[in-house]
Parts: C-alpha cells; sequence; structure tokens
C-alpha cells in the first residue's frame, strides 16, 4: 500500500513539473538569435517586450508570405524589430517631377544580359537611420562612370552630399534627389570616401573643403525615358542608372531572393537604389538593382526585379523616375 502511494506521489508530482514549465516559444527563441546576429541590446523588460512582439509579427509575415508559393522569397534581415514607424522613417526619397530636363538618347542597342557588379561597382554599403539612399545612388552611378577613365574604381563620399547639398534642394537624412544631387555635383568636385568618411546615422557640418583629391566633377546628366523597360536596358547596358522606387512594403522591406514581382507594393518612390544590370532567369525577366541597406537584405544586398506593368510604373513604380551621369576631370 506505502509502495503505491509513493508511486502516486511521485507521478502527481511529474505530472505537475510538465503541466507548470512553460512552453518553449520558438519565435523567441528566434528572437534571442536575432539579437546575437545583430548585437541588439534592450534597455529595459519593456522595450525587449516591445521588440518582441514587433519581431513576432515581422516573423509571422515571413512565414506566411513564403507559404504562398511566390515567385521570389522573404526572410529575416536588421529590420526585424524596427516598427513600421521607424522603417518609414528610413523611405525619405523624393521623386523629381521637373519637365525641362534632357533624356537620353536612345539607339536601340542592348545585350541580353549586363551585370556590372564585381566590375565598375563597389560592395555594398549601409545606410544606417539616416534617409540618406540618393546620395549611395548617386554615387554608385558616378563611380560606375568614372571607371572607364581612371585606373582604378573610385569609392566616393555619400557623407559630402548628406552635409553639403542642402542649398540644392536635399535635406541630409531627410532625404533628397538623386538629380538635385548632380546639381550639386556639377558645382563641387566629388570627395573620396577616405576623406570624408560616411557617419552611419547623422548629417553635420560641411567639411568639402578640407578635401585634397576633388579632381571630378559631373559634367552633365540625363533622364531615362521613363515607363519603358527597354530604355531603361538600354541605358544599363553602358551605365549604371540611380532611380525611385516604392519601398514601404513589408515584401519589399524582406526581400531575400529571387524575382520580385509583387504588384501589391504601389507606385509612390520613396527610396532610391541604382540599378547595376539585367538578365533573365527561366523566362522571367529582371533588372538587379542595388541597395544600401547592407548584405543582410536581399541577394547580399542586390534584388532581382521584374519589369512589371510598364503603363503604371514597372513594379514598385521603379520605371517612373531614373537617372545617369557624365563626368570631366
Amino acid at each position: 500500500m506505502k509502495t503505491s502511494i509513493i508511486v502516486l506521489a511521485l507521478g502527481l508530482l511529474t505530472a505537475s513539473y510538465f503541466i507548470m514549465t512553460p512552453p518553449v516559444d520558438s519565435v523567441e527563441t528566434e528572437f534571442q538569435q536575432f539579437l546575437g546576429e545583430y548585437g541588439r541590446n534592450y534597455f529595459s523588460e519593456h522595450e525587449y517586450a516591445m521588440r518582441l512582439q514587433v519581431f513576432r509579427e515581422n516573423y509571422q509575415t515571413i512565414q506566411r508570405v513564403n507559404s504562398e508559393g511566390r515567385s521570389y522569397r522573404v526572410g529575416m534581415n536588421k529590420f526585424g524589430d524596427w516598427t513600421k514607424e521607424e522603417f518609414k522613417a528610413l523611405l525619405t526619397y523624393t521623386p523629381d517631377e521637373r519637365k525641362d530636363v534632357k533624356y537620353t538618347t536612345l539607339k536601340g542597342v542592348k545585350d541580353t544580359e549586363v551585370d556590372w557588379r564585381g566590375k565598375s561597382v563597389n560592395p555594398i554599403q549601409d545606410q544606417g537611420k539616416c534617409g540618406s539612399c540618393y546620395a549611395f545612388a548617386s554615387t554608385a552611378s558616378i563611380e560606375h562612370e568614372t571607371s572607364f577613365f581612371l585606373p582604378s574604381l573610385q569609392k566616393y563620399s555619400e557623407q559630402q552630399i548628406v552635409d553639403c547639398s542642402e542649398e540644392y534642394g536635399n535635406a541630409g537624412c531627410n532625404g533628397g534627389l538623386v538629380t538635385t544631387t548632380y546639381d550639386f555635383l556639377t558645382d563641387f568636385p566629388i570627395c573620396l570616401q577616405k576623406e570624408y568618411p560616411y557617419k552611419t546615422d547623422q548629417d553635420g557640418k560641411c567639411l568639402q573643403d578640407e578635401c585634397t583629391d576633388t579632381d571630378y566633377v559631373i559634367r552633365e546628366y540625363s533622364k531615362v525615358p521613363p515607363f519603358s523597360a527597354d530604355a531603361l536596358k538600354e541605358t544599363a547596358t553602358y551605365s549604371v542608372v540611380a532611380l525611385g522606387i516604392a519601398g514601404d512594403s513589408e515584401v519589399f522591406q524582406f526581400y531575400k531572393s529571387g524575382v520580385f514581382d509583387d504588384q501589391e507594393c504601389g507606385t509612390t518612390m520613396n527610396h532610391a537604389v541604382a540599378v547595376v544590370g539585367y538578365g533573365n532567369d527561366d523566362g522571367k525577366d529582371f533588372f538587379i538593382l542595388r541597395n544600401s541597406w547592407g548584405t543582410s537584405w536581399g541577394e547580399e544586398g542586390y534584388m532581382r526585379i521584374a519589369p512589371g506593368d510598364e503603363t503604371t510604373g514597372g513594379t514598385c513604380g521603379f520605371l517612373q523616375d531614373l537617372a545617369h551621369p557624365a563626368y570631366r576631370c
């Protein structure tokens, strides 16, 4: 009888243990790994709980989208614990609505595929929390252009553009235009990044007069005829083209791989990127976009994007506002 009571007591104790042990939260486990990977530190339990909830919602969105069998995949990246408001604050690009602009002369010449990566394009950078996408898109196009005439590929200063082009219509970390950046750089030589390094999250006093190696300015720039994938292909055959795009959708925010063809991201341009090539994947045309959100975003910092409906501005509106420079020394 005593043996039976002991066994029963042990059984109840074991049952109580399993009932009282909280279930493992798989999403929080993912969150803990995310914190280590991106070096996140929070200053209170309240902020931890809030960021975990944001991460959970983003994690669930990623799982849902990937279960739908789309032509692209999404995945967790540095934006995993950012609120929607924080992410949208990063998107500050302003499209150029001027009508009196020069357009690229087209000759109907293009290749089957073009990829400037590893040739005339520098490694992917991260603009941080500064709304400086316009500066990164602009320098990528200029670096490509000058690479044909200089002994080596140069790395120019985005921080100079952020700090010094306000009088031309830009607003530092609060956004700007690619074309007004080109206007600025027709009047002022561009500094090298090694002399004027990027500050990641801030703008500041203009220090371009302290640069010593500033021999290169833009001679002119032109815009690519809009609403035409063929016009962009022809221009991207020889140029890196800076452009505006609608980047505020969750699927764009967490894009990971594949040919992006989402038609729900709209056409309201609020972010700037650069086209560094084009090609075809199993019968699906795409352009290669170079972003400035680090290598955890997309395909090591790049996106392959389908042209989409040209009459409405293309996928996420990227066929509407496009420009590229020429330079003089």
